[in-house]
């Protein structure tokens, strides 16, 4: 058995021993034990494609959650996950999540049944300081639709962009300090988990072809398997450093991340005698410099955030590109203004500007990408109803999507929604690709 089957198993027997505690009358009576929470969501999505009018996707998932103090300065966090998608469109078969780690992998059920410790960690209050250590989600960052620093964990792209960040983050072992120094605070953090971007397979309905290189027809071509970095976890480990403060109406943070791509390049080897090509996908790492800032001018808030990437490593379809990878800096950023002007209703437009400098044919992409998005939402009867539609669009190509969407509070504890995933532009772009999956979704969510 791997080591994803013991993590899980060992969070569910946790769990029962710790509900059943709750019912023990003489365990009841510690003081922090019984202020133990326990709660559980379920939620059923399932959304049914405009062209072809078949089922997409219908997913299930139950995430029971408990919080539970251990003293006055020390509580522990898990979160854990069941999931089944019954049509099996999104990761056909059982993925073989070769990017993740043994210890943050989903324990599979056959094709369509997992099981996964999505959090386990404990929060330690030492004075003013708070020490975090386990299997957590690590957020920078606050742009909408589009990341840019928020990627201290990777993602799984099963459903592309479209699920929830909170849903897709893989969250990551590691250790937070959060540090509160006079008139800033600091956050420290050390990742030895060596976890990355998971894809879909290729049969899978939201594989991101325009990001990959296309093998010419009629070619050999030997698929080497993913190189991952060494399991030495000082060397090969994650690392970086938040700084925060607020100065003069301004909340400000600067941001250094050391870390291995999450996303990997491929080396591409051609044989001199028979033109065979040997592909070698593999993880580089690189320096990421940051920041963000943000300010409110009565009904309108600026911010906006910025990333320097350091020698990073990119793909290329270049045959001049030796091995078919190259090096160069990156600058992306973005700016945004809010607006809650109206009653009830927020507006948001974005800009993001993404600029490779030493671009060599860089797969999926142009040397400077500029993205735009709009967001408006809107609440009605006592906050019990919301609507909401968000767009993003590359300006380079046209191509982008767009997702209105209405909630609905049924009850304290039920939600329902109603909503859209409409993506347009050329098939060879990273939206495009996806609009013959254009579909409608209705989703319950129950919180126990």
């Amino acid at each position: 058995m791997k080591a994803s089957y013991y993590i899980t198993v060992l969070f569910f027997l946790i769990l029962n021993l710790i509900v059943n505690a709750q019912n023990d009358s003489i365990i009841s009576k510690k003081k922090y034990i019984s202020n133990t929470q326990f709660t559980m969501l379920v939620d059923a999505r399932t959304s049914i494609e405009f062209k072809s009018a078949n089922v997409q996707k219908a997913e299930f998932f139950i995430r029971p959650e408990l919080d539970m103090p251990l003293s006055k300065n020390f509580r522990l966090k898990m979160i854990g996950r069941v999931y089944t998608e019954i049509f099996d469109n999104l990761e056909p078969g059982k993925p073989e999540q070769d990017a993740v780690s043994e210890f943050s992998k989903r324990a599979l059920i056959g094709d369509r049944l997992e099981a996964e410790l999505r959090e386990f960690y404990f929060d330690w209050k030492i004075g003013k300081h708070y020490l975090t250590f386990g299997k957590q989600q690590i957020v920078w960052g606050k742009s909408d639709g589009l990341k840019i620093l928020d990627i201290v964990n990777p993602t799984n792209f099963r459903a592309f962009l479209l699920d929830d960040f909170d849903n897709s983050r893989i969250p990551l072992w590691a250790i937070k300090a959060d540090l509160k120094l006079s008139k800033i605070n600091a956050q420290l953090i050390w990742i030895p988990d060596m976890t990355y971007h998971d894809f879909p397979p290729q049969t899978g309905i939201f594989f991101p072809t325009a990001l990959f290189s296309d093998v010419p027809q009629g070619v050999s071509v030997i698929n080497n398997p993913l190189a991952k970095p060494d399991k030495k976890l000082i060397k090969n480990a994650d690392y970086g450093i938040r700084v925060s403060a607020f100065l003069n109406g301004w909340d400000v943070t600067v941001n250094y991340l050391y870390q291995y791509d999450n996303f990997p390049v491929t080396k591409t080897m051609t044989n001199d005698v028979n033109d065979d090509i040997t592909i070698s996908p593999m993880f580089k790492r690189y320096h990421l410099f940051g920041g963000t800032f943000s300010n409110a001018f009565g009904n309108y808030t600026l911010r906006g955030e910025i990333g320097y990437s350091k020698d990073k490593y990119f793909s290329s379809n270049n045959s001049n590109v030796s091995e078919g990878i190259f090096k160069s800096d990156q600058i992306m950023g973005v700016v945004g203004i809010d607006y809650s002007g109206i009653s009830n209703s927020t507006l948001s437009f974005q800009i993001f500007e993404d600029y490779i400098y030493n671009n060599q044919n860089t797969i999926g992409r142009e040397t400077s990408e500029t993205n735009a998005s709009f967001l408006i939402d809107r609440r009605f009867a006592n906050e019990t109803l919301t609507a909401s539609v968000i767009c993003v669009q590359n300006l380079n190509e046209g191509d982008g999507f767009v997702r209105p969407k209405v909630t609905y509070l049924v009850s304290n504890n039920l939600t329902a929604s109603l909503g859209a995933d409409l993506f347009y532009g050329n098939e060879s772009r990273p939206f495009g690709q996806f609009k013959s999956l254009n579909r409608v979704s209705l989703g319950l969510q129950l919180g126990i």
